[in-house]
């Protein structure tokens, strides 16, 4: 039975402002992360091969510009070199030559292209409740804007003879409507926009009347975000 069925709105957000969003699709990466080979460590990037007898009874003396070059934390690491020695690792010489005390591997303290996000791998599914990690990963792998279900709209409406807003003046008798500012606070907490309606007295014509207004103005609203959306079509 389909008579209860809504359809669900979808609309697009920066992902900066996603937080707490539901996605509508599921998200890919238009880039990798990192895109490049990058230096893990601060040091010197080298030929791993040309390393292999360092050893600290032969400790081997590289070159600046030859053997090594220096590089920071996620520097690009490009052939000839294949490898990075930590600065902490490495014993200066002079200003153009260093001393290393072992081998090292190739690849070593070496972040290679697509260590954290492959480009076109899923980074989200649908129906996933977007948090602040996800934003990280989405900016990472060059998401800047993403579709995400519209938020479901509430309608609270307040009823009671005796029922006055807050900021009235309450007389005997009157009760305060606490109630429908809960009620908000429990639907943004799941996510959907709250609207509270002016107070409706206990009598079931004015409480049919304001229902019945309420459904054509959301009717209304409907019609006109679907014309809109069919002329920017």
């Amino acid at each position: 039975d389909d008579s209860t069925a809504f359809d669900l709105k979808i609309e697009t957000v920066s992902a900066y402002d996603a937080l707490g969003r539901i996605t509508a699709e599921a998200i890919f990466a238009k880039c990798s992360s990192p895109m490049f080979n990058a230096a893990a460590m601060d040091g010197v990037a080298v030929v791993a091969a040309r390393t292999k007898y360092a050893s600290e009874r032969e400790p081997l003396v590289l070159t600046l510009g030859e053997d090594y070059k220096i590089v920071d934390t996620g520097d690009p690491i490009k052939s000839p070199y294949d490898a990075v020695i930590m600065a902490e690792d490495v014993i200066e010489v002079d200003d153009e030559h260093i001393k290393i005390m072992e081998s090292v591997p190739g690849w070593q303290h070496v972040r290679p292209v697509g260590e954290d996000i492959v480009a076109g791998e899923m980074i989200l599914p649908s129906n996933h409740k977007i948090r602040a990690v996800d934003i990280g990963v989405l900016l990472a792998g060059g998401i800047l804007e993403i579709p995400v279900l519209a938020k479901p709209q509430v309608g609270i409406i307040p009823t009671g003879t005796e029922i006055i807003k807050p900021y009235d003046n309450p007389k005997e008798g009157d009760i305060i409507d606490s109630n429908s500012g809960m009620f908000a606070g429990l639907t943004m907490e799941q996510g959907c926009l709250p609207k509270i309606y002016d107070i409706v007295p206990d009598i079931y014509d004015e409480i049919k009347e304001t229902v019945e207004e309420i459904l054509e103005e959301v009717t209304d609203t409907e019609e006109e975000s679907e014309s809109e959306d069919n002329e920017d079509e």
